[in-house]
């Protein structure tokens, strides 16, 4: 049974990559459904995110993996909202780092 905290909206900001040299921009994406969660997976909502150097790479086109739009920032902290079926349901509210 998947397990999860309500939430309000059906978006989220994501800062997101859309080709070399191109600007980041910050947009309105939808947050991934809980329904869709793995056995063994956790949707984390993220409270605090930074992007690495190697990140920073893609902005000045010097590191291309073909894929676009792609959300950036996956160095995060948050909280998990939802649990897949193989994971305590006591997980949900306990604060994560990644």
């Amino acid at each position: 049974a998947l397990h999860r905290i309500a939430t309000k909206s059906s978006k989220m900001q994501a800062v997101r990559y859309h080709g070399a040299k191109k600007p980041l921009t910050l947009e309105k994406v939808p947050i991934p459904s809980a329904d869709n969660l793995g056995a063994d997976d956790v949707l984390v909502k993220v409270e605090a995110a930074a992007l690495c150097h190697t990140e920073l790479h893609f902005a000045d086109g010097t590191l291309d993996l073909g894929v676009k739009p792609l959300t950036l920032g996956h160095e995060a902290a948050g909280i998990i909202t939802a649990v897949g079926s193989n994971v305590s349901p006591d997980r949900i509210g306990q604060r994560i780092v990644n």
